[in-house]
């Protein structure tokens, strides 16, 4: 009992305060497995009540798209001080010799580009930081060009997809309950596909998106996630050791963090429909059941 009280508070003081690496097909920090549980949130929702908000639901980074650099200093600071790590999305047009100032920040994850020349250039000037390019939206053709020089490229420290039953059409609006077998058939197929192309080029594979719709495609507060529950519980099972083996996917985002206020009636139906708001009471709980730092 001692001992599993010491390795949970060593698990915990090491959050975003040691470089994350990447062993055996799994994060490491302070060469501890750290399964990464994050969920996506928008630049405005980058302050401290939410961060500390999402780490005592359990998430352990965030996946923030950031379009100047010069923003991402407070942010930092927020991120360390409620213990998360930070996936950097940068756009094309990012200013990326700016990247040099945060060489040392252990609040960073990775790095998250869209294009192979970015990672090449990142890693000529960042030795500290793990870097991946973005995973379509839409599901991977089998055996692009580019998809292949992604999984090769010495510049890329995991491989990446998304999961998103709805869009790639493995439930339709009306069959969210019915069609979970398929979506738990299919998650599990694809995903399986993924994870043993990047055990042979012998890196992890991240979701960096993950939704599934509210109940009967219900947009606003207090609706039921039931459904959403029951996909996430799949796709958390996959970030967890089995046995020996290392786990299917090392890290897992789930989309989208919204406050109730910011959806109406103009917001679109996909975004409504899979939005977590703070008050989805049984997915938080779902969450908190699987987070990684016990306090």
């Amino acid at each position: 009992m001692r001992f599993t009280l010491f390795v949970i508070l060593l698990l915990f003081a090491q959050i975003a305060t040691a470089f994350v690496r990447i062993k055996d097909g799994q994060f490491c920090a302070n060469n501890i497995p750290t399964p990464i549980i994050g969920i996506n949130i928008g630049i405005q929702h980058a302050n401290p009540p939410t961060f500390k908000l999402l780490h005592n639901i359990g998430f352990n980074a965030v996946r923030v798209r950031v379009d100047d650099l010069k923003q991402l200093k407070p942010i930092l600071k927020i991120a360390r001080k409620n213990h998360i790590y930070l996936l950097i999305v940068l756009n094309e047009k990012a200013d990326l010799q700016l990247v040099q100032k945060y060489t040392k920040r252990t609040e960073i994850l990775a790095w998250e580009t869209s294009t192979l020349q970015q990672a090449q250039f990142i890693k000529q000037i960042d030795a500290n930081h793990l870097v991946c390019t973005s995973a379509p939206e839409e599901l991977y053709t089998r055996n692009t060009h580019k998809r292949e020089q992604q999984e090769r490229s010495k510049y890329i420290d995991f491989l990446t997809l998304q999961l998103h039953p709805l869009d790639y059409k493995w439930v339709s609006p009306t069959s969210l309950y019915m069609g979970l077998n398929n979506a738990f058939l299919q998650t599990t197929s694809y995903v399986n596909e993924l994870q043993r192309t990047a055990s042979f080029n012998n890196k992890p594979l991240v979701v960096t998106s993950c939704s599934y719709p509210r109940d009967k495609m219900f947009r606003y507060e207090g609706s039921t996630t039931l459904n959403r529950n029951a996909y996430f519980s799949t796709v958390l099972y996959m970030t967890k050791q089995q046995g020996n083996e290392s786990p299917s996917i090392a890290g897992c985002f789930f989309t989208q963090w919204a406050m109730p206020s910011e959806i109406t009636d103009d917001t679109p139906k996909n975004t409504a429909t899979q939005s977590i708001y703070a008050t989805d009471s049984s997915t938080i709980s779902l969450l908190q059941k699987n987070k990684v730092i016990n306090k």
